[in-house]
């Protein structure tokens, strides 16, 4: 008898233990908050009954959501077919922790952090001395990469590793990194690798949470070029975001939030400290609130983002607001490596003309004012100046390459001088970089 009670025990154990994880996994795959009186869902499994028997299971003695579930219609709970509805203001969570995947480099089990605005795969100098990797340091070998905010740095050189991540039966391989002086995290896999092993379409399930601690100071780790981009309306006016997951802020330009007529909060109190990706720290110009943003397949929703000069990208969505939108299944672009574009976008170290070449090819023609003009100028120049100074490291006469950057010393003089007096000037600074 006893033995029959334990058994029974047992089971009525196993059936609540099957019932938790039904719970875990619909809070997982669901976004839910109180915000402003109001719930805020993501997206939902399955029909309208399931989303009544969700809101049963999970808040049965919960008077206030009975309420919000009663008082709202389901119309405006489930829009549309793939549920995705986004509440009145978007906020962030207290909980969220930054996402990495789990890999083997020279036979030694690390971390390695996703980054959506990196092109190419990155580790540190003390990461490759560390794990036994050979640095090949020659010019040839050194490249130049834009940050998130403008400037530019240069690697040290690039290391060929075997590389297996951890979850993928076949994913042997040797890779190329490019190697950095110092950046906050020793390891990142970039847009291209990312796609290749769709992790955030297909393979959502290899991303853990990243045991790194870079302090309480947030990041902006954007590498290369734009590789997924988001396109939303705001204010009324069509613009092009970059998906970030090397983001720790929703970040604006300067040059956008005035463009938007919006109201910026410059008070010290609304001013934050962002490290970039060689681990140089930039302050914030301040806060705004944009009432009025549309992404694809949401509703219109209110959301606040910090205003920085010289940003990249119009708009940067942080790896905390993809992951809550779910975005590379419902709004995010990620452009075809097959496409002959991308290619010639890949080879590009300022993102200021790709970003000219997103936006005719994504959004309306429309006539450009005198201040868009005005940058699209400074962005060909700061380009014409990159591609130049690569040109004359790669000339092996050294008397052809000094006449060459005489030549070229001549041109941004005169280039400098015209624009000293400049009156679409934003107080933005325009750098070459190193």
């Amino acid at each position: 008898m006893e033995q029959r009670i334990r058994q029974a025990r047992r089971e009525a154990q196993s059936i609540k233990d099957r019932i938790q994880r039904k719970k875990d996994d619909l809070a997982d795959n669901t976004l839910t908050s109180l915000s402003k009186g109001r719930l805020v869902i993501k997206r939902l499994p399955g029909t309208e009954k399931d989303v009544k028997d969700y809101f049963a299971m999970m808040w049965p003695n919960n008077n206030m959501a009975g309420n919000i579930v009663s008082t709202l219609p389901l119309s405006e709970l489930l829009p549309s077919r793939n549920f995705t509805s986004w509440g009145s203001t978007y906020s962030t969570r207290m909980d969220f922790k930054r996402k990495a995947v789990r890999v083997i480099i020279n036979n030694k089990e690390c971390f390695a952090r996703p980054d959506t605005g990196s092109d190419e795969d990155v580790m540190t100098e003390a990461f490759a001395q560390e794990h036994n990797v050979q640095i090949q340091r020659e010019d040839k070998h050194k490249g130049t990469f834009m940050l998130g905010a403008g400037t530019f740095i240069q690697s040290i050189g690039i290391a060929l590793v075997p590389f297996h991540l951890l979850g993928e039966a076949h994913s042997d391989e040797h890779r190329w990194f490019h190697v950095l002086k110092k950046c906050p995290e020793p390891l990142i896999l970039g847009m291209k690798f990312l796609e290749k092993i769709k992790l955030y379409t297909k393979n959502k399930h290899l991303l853990v949470d990243s045991p790194h601690a870079s302090g309480s100071m947030p990041t902006l780790k954007w590498i290369g070029s734009p590789g997924a981009s988001v396109n939303l309306r705001a204010n009324g006016k069509t613009l092009v975001g970059c998906a970030d997951t090397g983001s720790d802020l929703d970040l604006i330009s300067l040059r956008c939030a005035k463009r938007l007529g919006l109201d910026i909060d410059t008070r010290q109190s609304a001013r934050t400290r962002v490290m970039l990706a060689d681990e140089s720290v930039i302050e914030t110009v301040g806060q705004t609130v944009n009432p009025s943003v549309q992404l694809s397949s949401f509703d219109t929703f209110e959301m606040a983002f910090h205003v920085l000069p010289g940003l990249a990208s119009d708009v940067i969505f942080s790896e905390e607001f993809l992951e809550q939108m779910d975005a590379f299944h419902t709004c995010a672009q990620i452009k075809d490596s097959e496409d002959p574009y991308q290619q010639r976008l890949n080879t590009l170290i300022n993102l200021g003309p790709v970003q000219a070449f997103l936006s005719r090819t994504w959004t309306p023609n429309v006539a450009d004012t005198a201040q868009q003009k005005h940058d699209q100028v400074i962005e060909a120049e700061i380009y014409r100046r990159k591609k130049t100074n690569r040109t004359i490291g790669k000339i092996k006469d050294p008397d052809r390459a000094s006449a060459t950057r005489e030549a070229e010393e001549v041109k941004k003089r005169s280039f400098d001088t015209g624009h000293q007096r400049c009156l679409h000037c934003v107080g933005e600074t325009y750098t070459e970089g190193p």
